[in-house]
């Protein structure tokens, strides 16, 4: 099944994601990010300028929901005799823990997907594409604004690779409630939470502290001179 599935997620995964892709490599994000940061740092008009956020998520297959998993399978259009066995597959898994070297009872989980499954990547970069359409809507929307990092680049509101998910936009506290209100949406309907203490955030070098305050103030993730 994974092998049925990888065939496929090129034709269904946007750019945006580059892991466990067939054609794709995880160097290729990881390459933009660090232009679209050098980018950034570069000086500009006060108060005129981008952001970088690097986001951490908590336990990002253990928490995941299995119902939103499914319907992100039925919504991608997976045919349900395929979704059923997927799921078939995510929810047979049984659990046992040692205590004092003795195993207890097995047990089953009610939610998330396992380490080690060769099914778990694909699934998760699947539930990842929901995010991802979310911040693509808003950019669409002219509510976000990516980052163009040269003459007729595209521009860029995202990148991700597996768990790691990168954003950009303007340095605007406006767009800090955009992007809060799609990171609670998403949250809500997957299960996943972002670790804000662990998450951070940078600004082009002009920014006063006083606007990064107001930014922080309706996003509240750390900021860090460096990413």
């Amino acid at each position: 099944m994974a092998n049925k599935i990888k065939k496929i997620l090129p034709n269904i995964v946007h750019d945006y994601q580059s892991a466990f892709l067939s054609g794709r490599l995880i160097t290729d994000n990881a390459l933009i990010v660090f232009e679209a940061f050098q980018y950034i740092r570069k000086p500009r008009k006060k108060n005129n300028g981008f952001m970088g956020i690097k986001l951490d998520i908590a336990k990002a297959y253990d928490s995941m929901e299995w119902h939103f998993i499914e319907n992100t399978l039925t919504a991608m259009g997976f045919l349900m005799k395929i979704t059923n066995i997927i799921m078939q597959c995510i929810k047979s898994v049984t659990f046992s823990i040692l205590i004092n070297g003795q195993p207890t009872n097995y047990f089953q989980p009610k939610r998330g997907i396992r380490q080690g499954d060769p099914l778990s990547p694909y699934i998760f970069i699947l539930c990842a594409e929901v995010l991802s359409s979310l911040i693509e809507k808003s950019q669409k929307e002219g509510y976000v604004h990516g980052i163009s990092i040269a003459t007729n680049a595209p521009k860029i509101s995202h990148l991700l690779y597996v768990d790691d998910s990168i954003l950009f936009c303007s340095a605007k506290p406006e767009e800090a409630k955009v992007i809060m209100n799609i990171l609670q949406i998403y949250q809500e309907a997957s299960g996943q939470r972002i670790n804000m203490e662990k998450s951070e955030m940078t600004f082009s070098p002009n920014i006063s502290m006083e606007h990064k305050n107001n930014f922080q103030a309706n996003l509240p993730i750390c900021i860090s001179d460096c990413i």
